[in-house]
């Protein structure tokens, strides 16, 4: 079982085509997204990256933050995001606090990393997108080079997912641990408020990361589809089946 790599295999194989990612004009699909995180996934992998090990974050909201956090998650490796404003000293108390054994990040950073890297001796890999450094490695290069099968390994609901760093307002920030569990537990809530209010709310037509979810999408947003959710039989119905 992989918690998180077998959803995300789900979505590739049942949505090949659709579009997972959208940054400016470049358009990832589920398909591609899936193959990009496997490569990536096996490379680090085949660098020493195990289940545990944590992998810190220095992104824009861009498509390699995804990747970089999808890939981690599907060798059971923990990613820890750095906020993008930091200088050097809080790069280097999060990275070295976080036990990070590889620091992904955007060249726009280089600058303050270099002066953080004497403070972060457990980092043991520095990926760069972008204009690196001697001893940096390339994103792309990363890979390029890795297997496009799904990497190896168990990822059970109870393993950690994320280490995220509170914001640090009485003093240094804290790492705060989540699991996959406590994600899907988060879904169920939001789900079960949404089934609450669900006839009081117009469903828009989507499209869901599925085969078929198009069309599923079309009939759900449909005017007869919301016209029976306020149907007062029905949504008495939804309202006693709410947990």
């Amino acid at each position: 079982m992989n918690v998180f790599g077998d959803l995300l295999k789900a979505y590739a194989e049942g949505n090949p085509n659709g579009l997972a990612v959208v940054y400016g004009a470049r358009e990832i699909t589920w398909s591609l997204l899936n193959e990009r995180v496997n490569r990536l996934a096996n490379s680090l992998y085949d660098l020493g990256i195990r289940k545990g090990d944590k992998g810190a974050l220095m992104f824009h909201n861009c498509p390699e933050f995804v990747e970089c956090a999808c890939a981690l998650q599907k060798i059971g490796a923990v990613p820890s995001p750095l906020n993008y404003r930091f200088v050097g000293k809080e790069i280097a108390f999060q990275v070295d606090h976080s036990d990070a054994r590889v620091l992904f990040l955007e060249d726009a950073w280089l600058e303050e990393v270099k002066a953080a890297m004497p403070d972060m001796p457990k980092v043991e890999h520095y990926v760069v997108v972008g204009r690196g450094e001697e001893g940096m490695m390339a994103y792309e290069d990363l890979v390029e080079k890795g297997s496009p099968l799904e990497p190896a390994g168990e990822v059970q609901p109870d393993d950690v997912a994320t280490l995220i760093y509170t914001g640090g307002t009485t003093g240094l920030p804290k790492g705060v641990i989540t699991t996959y569990r406590h994600y899907m537990e988060h879904l169920d809530g939001l789900l079960a408020g949404l089934l609450v209010n669900l006839p009081t709310i117009r469903i828009p037509p989507v499209i869901f990361p599925v085969r078929g979810g198009r069309v599923v999408g079309k009939i759900l947003g449909s005017k007869a589809c919301n016209a029976l959710i306020r149907y007062p039989p029905v949504s008495r119905f939804i309202a006693k089946s709410a947990p």
